[in-house]
């Protein structure tokens, strides 16, 4: 578990940061609309969070269908050297479903407040001409 949650906050930290990178162009326009900067970080951690929420309420969906699929097709497993095979039971952890979703919510917001202060901290001049 402890693994895939790794893959996890990295993909999100790589996904944010990505999306904050591309859209340098679009900060410096905003910034020459006359918007501060930590009103464009607002916005892109505001974004972040929205994405996490969306993909943390997916992702329960998901794993709710799958483990409800698996508890009621009665799969048995034979472990190692035990000659009956064994019961295949997914459990049912709110808790800990809830935790990771607020870790990877406040995660996603990091990300994208910090990607994002490195493009609004440039001249408006240098976002304009950024090629990704």
């Amino acid at each position: 578990m402890t693994i895939v949650i790794l893959i996890s906050i990295l993909s999100i930290a790589n996904t944010m940061m990505k999306a904050v990178t591309e859209r340098t162009r679009e900060i410096g326009t905003l910034r020459s609309l006359g918007l501060l900067p930590n009103e464009i970080r607002r916005i892109f951690a505001c974004e972040g969070t929205f994405i996490a929420v969306n993909s943390s309420l997916l992702g329960l969906v998901f794993t709710l269908i799958i483990s409800t699929l698996i508890n009621i097709s009665r799969l048995s497993y034979s472990a190692g050297i035990l000659a009956t095979p064994l019961p295949l039971r997914v459990f049912w952890v709110p808790k800990s479903w809830g935790i990771i979703s607020i870790l990877l919510m406040a995660l996603a917001f990091v990300t994208a407040w910090v990607a994002s202060r490195k493009a609004t901290s440039r001249v408006i001049a240098d976002n304009l001409r950024h090629v990704t």
